[in-house]
């Protein structure tokens, strides 16, 4: 899954993955000098409820049903935020301009 680096939101945001590098594409956004990034990682995503309301909100209405992120379709996820940074094993960085 690649992961777009969005944590820098206070109080920090959990970390959110993404199945396509298409989808990553959108969230990564660029830096001064017009990279941008990506991490390709291994993530665990345990059990996942779905939700359109605010993250804060199901994070723990989620995490006391036992589950452990949050995706954007049951059928058929292809974002996933995970309640806890250390499910996720960073593989690469990806740097790139467009």
């Amino acid at each position: 899954m690649l992961h777009t680096g969005r944590g820098n939101a206070l109080p920090p945001a959990p970390p959110q993955f993404f199945t396509t590098s298409k989808q990553a594409l959108f969230d990564a956004k660029p830096d001064a000098q017009k990279v941008r990034h990506m991490i390709l990682a291994e993530v665990i995503v345990g059990r996942h409820c779905v939700s359109s309301a605010p993250l804060q909100d199901m994070k723990v209405l989620c995490q006391e049903a036992g589950y452990g992120s949050v995706a954007n379709n049951m059928e058929n996820p292809t974002a996933f935020t995970v309640f806890d940074e250390l499910h996720a094993y960073p593989l690469f960085i990806v740097s790139f301009t467009q």
